[in-house]
């Protein structure tokens, strides 16, 4: 039972920062264009983005993850997404990480079907609030949500971002402009298409203050910005017989709030 309870937690922490994959590349390279061309590209990826009320989309994810003891763990993932503005999530992953997410605007439903678990956790109204919550309470940081523009405080928009258009690639078929930006947490690139929809191919990113510098790679792909998701689509029905088991919060989201209830029993009474 004890691992079992500490489960979900070792899957919410590995399940999300995920690294290097490519496959069907060619390069073609070019003189760095300037940062605002880099920007003007990002921006119609996001405006593009931002007016679907609804997204869903596959990601292939290759992982190689710092273990405790030393050394690092390769990890291959492949992944369903959907999103509803403003307060539906959710994905499945498979392959060498087994979880699945419901938001439904009021919680979040986490299962493992290859243990038979699940929990379940109280979540604010929006998916960028719940995007900020599971990432600080939980230590499940969602790197596409960031990219796609969900995370209000992730670390990818960051306004001292130093970017270009690096060169071109041919990701499946598609030539892309490859997007390289710097800032002081993140080295990033994204891979858009050169003509058609704005919708990323490709983005990895490596992680330059955390632990063992983690890097992700994503693969998109099932692109569907058109689909009708219905509130059935965001509702877990836990299957007969799985067990329900605590999703514990990090100690450093934990410890600060018993500090300061501990300084408040200290304060006289007004």
């Amino acid at each position: 039972m004890d691992g079992k309870r500490h489960l979900l937690i070792i899957v919410l922490c590995l399940a999300t920062l995920l690294v290097p994959s490519c496959a069907n590349e060619t390069t073609s390279d070019r003189p760095p264009e300037r940062k605002e061309d880099a920007d003007a590209i990002l921006a119609k990826m996001t405006d593009k983005l931002n007016g679907a009320p609804a997204i869903s989309f596959s990601t292939d994810e290759t992982a190689d993850r710092p273990k405790r003891g030393g050394g690092s763990q390769k990890l291959n993932i492949e992944r369903n997404v959907s999103f509803r503005r403003p307060d539906r999530m959710y994905f499945k992953a498979s392959g060498d990480r087994d979880l699945e997410m419901f938001y439904d605007g009021g919680s979040v439903v986490l299962m493992s079907h290859k243990d038979k678990v699940w929990g379940k956790l109280p979540a604010p109204p929006t998916i960028g609030e719940v995007v900020v919550k599971i990432r600080e309470h939980y230590g499940m940081p969602l790197p596409v949500a960031d990219l796609l523009g969900f995370d209000p405080q992730g670390k990818l928009r960051n306004p001292s971002n130093t970017g270009v258009v690096e060169k071109t690639e041919t990701i499946a078929g598609v030539e892309c402009n490859v997007l390289a930006f710097r800032n002081a947490d993140v080295d990033w690139e994204v891979w858009i298409p050169v003509s058609n929809e704005p919708l990323p191919m490709k983005f990895h990113a490596k992680y330059k203050t955390e632990k063992g510098q983690p890097e992700s790679t994503f693969l998109f792909s099932d692109w569907n910005l058109k689909r009708e998701l219905a509130d059935d689509a965001f509702i877990a029905k836990v299957p007969e017989g799985y067990e329900a088991i605590p999703v514990i919060q990090r100690a450093s989201a934990v410890i600060p709030k018993l500090e300061e209830q501990d300084q408040n029993k200290g304060e006289p009474k007004r």
